[in-house]
């Protein structure tokens, strides 16, 4: 505590309230001067955060997009893992159908 003190004291603000007569006075002063402080650094935090969130929200939303699509690419390899000989087709209106080239060869 006595180290914050100094750093307050070490304040414009401090530095003329030290020369107070009333001691009370000046810890009025000091206490003031560290609520300020704990403010400050608090809303420093907030723009830290909030200037990060929007720089990474573009970063976010791309690698959003690049994991669907991982994802999908997986999904599509699953499928043809499990229907070895089934071909998967999508029409204009997005219905998707299976169509079995065994039976299409034979």
């Amino acid at each position: 505590m006595d180290e914050q003190l100094k750093h307050w004291r070490a304040h414009p603000y401090a530095k003329q309230v030290q020369h107070a007569r009333d001691p009370t006075i000046q810890l009025i002063a000091e206490d003031n001067i560290q609520k300020l402080y704990s403010r400050y650094d608090i809303l420093e935090a907030q723009f830290r955060i909030t200037t990060e969130y929007a720089t990474l929200t573009k970063f976010y939303c791309d690698k959003k997009k690049k994991l669907n699509e991982e994802l999908q690419s997986i999904e599509r390899q699953l499928h043809k893992e499990e229907f070895d000989g089934v071909e998967f087709w999508e029409d204009n209106f997005g219905y998707v159908g299976l169509q079995n080239l065994d039976n299409i060869m034979e």
